[in-house]
């Protein structure tokens, strides 16, 4: 399709994605509890604390700064009252106490902050999310918690290209508590939920089959602006080898499969996904090359290279600088958007796969047993 179109929007609220991971504290815990303040409850009534983290399922004790506490009380005949420290200063008699019963069809929308730190940066954004209890409709790992947030306001639509369904997702950040906003959007391939991965801001360009195209937001409508053909030719490059010092180009691996590993020394996910990725290196040594492409400070090339040796990761390494804006930055060029993500490259130069984290590394693997195990 090489034309203009645009997808309208329905708005939705409070069914979005469960974007927490709960973790129960106990109240009992004398150290724990001198970190908060919190009113006294009535005889008779339980309390729970729990902690959320929003970005990972790390539950170390670094991790608790970026962190929501939530203080959740029960009375005797099962009614919550549920408390969110929303200004993070571990003091739950200056915020709003939320009630419920079994009977609620009423949820609060909570604008909560959310920051994200990654090495020294920090950003902080607020988004809103609607706080649910007794809602049966919720289920995490087959069990239904006493209480959740799910994002609370988003528009989804779908559209249709040539034969392929497509759907659309866009949610608004708020920037600050005064209603600043930042409009992002992520969308897929209806029967593959790893096309079009990764999340893109209204005004980016975007690949839909093989257009491109520019996103603009018209009301309720996502318009998508044809900007021309996508080639799938990887851009090429040429770097010098993090580890052995020599030139790396991708023109030289002509011929050859390769595959491309964006990742990154702070990015657990990363991390987590090595072993994975050197079972596929020991099952297709001599059929294809691996290239690791690291995003990471200056600071942190000491913690990479030990990560290198660490893990015996026998394959090329390069290193991009950490500069969100330089587009000869090869994270510009391959469009990442999320860590890790894995490229592969057939023999001609053409991309034929891009998949992102565990979720991808599956069809990953199908793909190169389907080129070399025939």
């Amino acid at each position: 399709m090489s034309q203009d179109f645009s997808v309208g929007l329905e708005e939705r609220i409070g069914l979005g994605k469960i974007g927490d991971v709960v973790h129960p504290l106990s109240k009992a815990n004398p150290l724990l509890l001198k970190k908060f303040r919190y009113n006294t409850t009535n005889k008779g009534d339980t309390s729970s604390l729990f902690f959320i983290t929003f970005s990972n399922d790390n539950t170390h004790i670094s991790y608790l700064k970026d962190s929501l506490f939530v203080l959740m009380t029960a009375d005797s005949v099962s009614n919550r009252k549920i408390c969110i420290d929303e200004d993070f200063d571990f003091d739950f008699t200056n915020n709003v106490v939320h009630r419920f019963t079994p009977e609620t069809s009423s949820y609060p929308i909570v604008p909560i902050r959310r920051r994200q730190t990654v090495n020294s940066d920090t950003s902080i954004s607020y988004i809103p999310y609607q706080l649910r209890a007794f809602d049966n409709r919720v289920t995490i790992r087959g069990v239904k918690p006493e209480y959740t947030f799910t994002e609370a306001w988003y528009k989804e639509g779908y559209f249709i290209v040539d034969g392929k369904e497509y759907t659309v997702r866009l949610k608004e950040y708020l920037l600050d508590r005064e209603g600043r906003r930042k409009v992002s959007f992520v969308f897929k391939e209806i029967r593959d939920s790893l096309q079009a991965a990764g999340m893109y801001y209204v005004g980016d360009t975007v690949i839909v089959d093989r257009g491109r195209y520019k996103v603009e937001l018209d009301g309720n409508k996502l318009k998508f602006i044809y900007t021309g053909r996508y080639s799938a030719l990887a851009p090429d490059f040429q770097r010098q080898d993090l580890i052995t010092g020599r030139n790396v180009q991708l023109i030289d691996f002509q011929g050859k499969y390769t595959l491309l590993d964006f990742w990154g020394s702070w990015c657990q996910p990363c991390v987590e996904s090595i072993p994975a990725l050197k079972n596929l290196a020991a099952a297709y040594s001599d059929k294809f090359e691996i290239v690791s492409i690291a995003f990471d400070k200056d600071a942190d090339v000491p913690k990479l290279k030990s990560l290198i040796k660490k893990h015996d990761m026998n394959w090329h390494h390069i290193r991009e600088p950490w500069e969100f804006n330089n587009y000869n930055n090869l994270i510009k060029k391959y469009d990442i958007r999320a860590y890790p993500t894995f490229i592969l490259i057939d023999r001609e130069g053409q991309i034929i796969l891009k998949v992102i984290g565990f979720e991808g590394f599956s069809k990953l693997k199908d793909k190169l047993s389907e080129i070399f195990d025939l």
